[in-house]
């Protein structure tokens, strides 16, 4: 039996690049070699482990298994990796990756599955091919992109390592899941334990790793992502109508996530929209970086939980997480509603631009009208910054049991935002000039005790217990709720009225003038405070 028809019996069984005839010795051009392989159509095509094939683009035209085996793959032309063919199954891993020479060096692609010319930048310019089970696992791929085109109902990419060390043209990233056009239900992704150490171009909005289009079910998780160019603000960017995205226990260094749940390249709303959960993450924004938050979001239905955020840049103002409930394509989300639960996250703003914000509210746009509501931001620790909770617009939302130590570079404002009709209940912060309104309740500002301001009826909603020194009168206070009660201390001579607003033992006046006077008051009725006891030294 000839050599070439035994080649042929080996179709769906196991085969090797050399039974084609590929050298392996990183001179010779194995591409015809390693084609005739591939178009022999076999389940499992096998490389020589240690070996060096010289390739140039490569077309997978059956279901395969393509394994590597750490072997070196040298990169002659644009790309490595090109499907042409829908395909149930295609799974390629093992490979460490080099380009020869040319343009390759700056982003040429290991893996694409489009009717296009590697380097292309978005699914809309090409034709895909749907790979049914597409997995690309274990590869260390270098400087080169993946980018995985159309309706794939389970893309996997996992265990791969991006590491280079010269700054890198990408376009648009490193790791690109284009999902599709039209379906809002193209089944699910995962994106796990990849390494990232890169260098992505200078300037802002330059991604790492892109997922679009129609994703339902985005398990993103355990990967590491630094970015080691100081002058690119890079981002790990899902801009789609995902539907229930889990991105948990990964690792970002000077790479913001950048979460819109909008349509992206999709032509209508999807039908299922929302339910994220970010949880368990690490993000970290280094000094000298260009930065301007670590998580942005727009969207409905997201919880924000147990993460922790390091921001050290003093030149710009960052904020850890900012919730912009605007959008930008006018058919989504027009009622503003964002639904976000935003817990148990550790900000630690220490050294960072004074004014620095834990949690920014993005004011309500023209498209969404009523801006954004039903926010539970609750049980969160802050170190430094400017601001706890910073901007406007939300209503019906609460804020809870969050602790808050000013520490350093602080602008003094704990709450910074229109709160109507919200309730700011049990919180603590060391915090200067807090500035709280709606219902607040058991709140306490400044671990010292703050001096009320100067005047007939101070704001008493930042905390229960105050130092008083106003040339004018007190006749009463602001800021408060029926059932509040609150204690003054004398910090310089202060006459509190007996009055309408004001009810006093022996319906006089108290005239606090002497080291030790205190005053304790409850209020009663909507207008009321009545003396409980007092101190008179």
């Amino acid at each position: 039996m000839s050599k070439a028809l035994e080649n042929v019996t080996k179709l769906n069984d196991m085969v090797s690049v050399t039974d084609f005839g590929a050298v392996g010795d990183g001179v010779t051009d194995d591409t015809a070699a390693i084609q005739a392989a591939l178009d022999s159509l076999p389940t499992f095509l096998e490389f020589v482990q240690g070996a060096t094939y010289k390739a140039g683009i490569l077309y997978p035209k059956g279901n395969c298994h393509i394994n590597g085996n750490g072997c070196t793959l040298l990169g002659s032309a644009s790309g490595l990796f090109n499907c042409k063919t829908a395909l149930d199954r295609l799974y390629i891993e093992g490979f460490n990756v080099t380009w020869t020479s040319g343009t390759g060096t700056l982003g040429r692609q290991f893996f694409w599955n489009g009717d296009n010319a590697a380097g292309s930048t978005s699914f809309g310019a090409t034709t895909a091919y749907p790979i049914t089970d597409l997995r690309i696992f274990d590869n260390n791929i270098g400087a080169s992109k993946v980018e995985c085109f159309g309706l794939s109902t389970e893309s996997r990419v996992y265990g791969n390592r991006w590491d280079h060390g010269a700054t890198v043209a990408i376009a648009p990233a490193y790791l690109y899941i284009e999902r599709g056009t039209t379906d809002d239900d193209a089944g699910p992704v995962w994106v796990q334990n990849n390494f990232f150490r890169v260098y992505p171009p200078a300037g802002s909005n330059v991604d790492i790793v892109k997922i679009s289009g129609g994703v339902t079910d985005a398990h993103i998780t355990d990967n590491y992502i630094f970015n080691k160019q100081t002058t690119s603000a890079a981002q790990f960017d899902v801009y789609t109508g995902a539907n229930k995205m889990r991105f948990t226990n990964n690792t970002l260094i000077n790479c913001q996530l950048h979460r819109k749940q909008v349509k992206g390249s999709l032509p209508v709303e999807p039908t299922i929209y929302a339910h994220d959960y970010i949880g368990g993450n690490s993000f970290e924004l280094q000094l000298g970086f260009l930065e301007l938050y670590a998580l942005y979001f727009i969207g409905n239905l997201g919880t924000i939980s147990n993460n922790q955020f390091k921001i050290r840049n003093v030149t710009d103002v960052c904020r850890a997480v900012y919730l912009d409930q605007s959008d930008v394509d006018t058919g989504f989300g027009t009622s503003g509603i964002v639904a976000t639960i935003v817990s148990n996250n550790l900000f630690d703003l220490r050294s960072s631009h004074a004014g620095s914000a834990g949690v920014f509210v993005k004011t309500a746009s023209a498209v969404v009208g009523a801006g954004a509501r039903l926010l539970t931001i609750s049980g969160n620790i802050q170190i430094g910054g400017g601001y706890f909770v910073q901007g406007g617009s939300q209503t019906y939302s609460a804020i809870y049991g969050n602790v808050w130590g000013q520490s350093s570079g602080a602008l003094g404002a704990g709450i910074n935002a229109g709160l109507a009709n919200n309730a700011v209940i049990a919180n603590v912060f060391d915090s200067d000039i807090p500035y709280l309104t709606g219902v607040t309740e058991g709140n306490e500002a400044t671990l010292s005790i703050p001096t009320l301001a100067a005047g007939a009826t101070p704001d008493v909603s930042v905390g229960s217990v105050f130092f008083v020194n106003s040339a004018t009168p007190i006749t009463g206070f602001t800021g408060a709720n029926i059932g509040k009660r609150i204690t003054l201390f004398l910090a310089g001579t202060t006459t509190i009225t007996n009055g309408s607003n004001m009810k006093l033992n022996g319906n006089v006046d108290f005239v606090m003038d002497n080291f030790g006077d205190s005053l304790t008051l409850v209020k009663t009725t909507a207008t009321r405070w009545n003396e409980v006891a007092r101190s008179n030294q």
